[in-house]
């Protein structure tokens, strides 16, 4: 494996979930980091919803994203591959509507 991608997309209802305060069973606790990652972006997410739900939707999405690529790359074999070169780490939004891929890091 030379390429890991990690991908997130417009109009995701895990995200619109989490920004609508879903909290309801294994569904609930599954949006727990999602949910984490919105308080911590709350001011933006905030002032993206009072204008368009679905760009803060799709914030939230992009901000999943870039967590993930995080996490991802904390990992021993992952950061070791980076390091060398033998691998790279993408983080991208794929967009319903258009169906363009949004390389982000």
């Amino acid at each position: 494996v030379s390429h890991v991608v990690v991908a997130g997309h417009t109009g995701c209802g895990g995200c619109a979930a989490a920004l609508g305060d879903f909290d309801e069973g294994v569904i609930g606790r599954w949006l727990g980091p999602l949910k984490e990652l919105k308080e911590a972006n709350k001011e933006v997410l905030r002032g993206l919803a009072e204008k368009d739900n679905a760009e803060a939707m799709a914030k939230l999405a992009e901000l999943n994203v870039l967590r993930g690529v995080d996490v991802l790359q904390q990992k021993s074999v992952v950061a070791d591959g980076v390091k060398d070169g033998s691998l790279k780490v993408h983080g991208v939004v794929y967009d319903l509507g258009s169906g363009c891929l949004r390389e982000i890091c």
